[in-house]
């Protein structure tokens, strides 16, 4: 089962599906930390995560992490972020 960052509806999980299909079940994990150990335990297949925000530039952490993983990227799909609208 993949894992991604974030919660059901997050944007990391529209990714998720969009690269991986609307049929594949996942696993959303509270932080980018989560992601990776499970992956790098085999507790879950793959693991999704941003490397860049199309409102706030690179994810470093994400960058770092790979630095220091033996994790590899295997593949990328792009996602628009849009702000939201105000509230009032």
């Amino acid at each position: 089962m993949p894992a991604y960052q974030g919660e059901p509806g997050a944007y990391t999980e529209e990714a998720a599906i969009a690269f991986l299909g609307p049929s594949i079940a996942l696993k959303p994990c509270e932080t980018l930390e989560e992601v990776f150990k499970g992956v790098e335990t085999d507790q879950y297949q793959f693991g999704v995560v941003p490397v860049e925000n199309s409102l706030e530039g690179s994810v470093v952490r994400v960058y770092d992490m790979l630095l220091d993983s033996r994790l590899m990227v295997c593949g990328e799909t792009e996602l628009r972020i849009s702000p939201l609208p105000d509230r009032q």
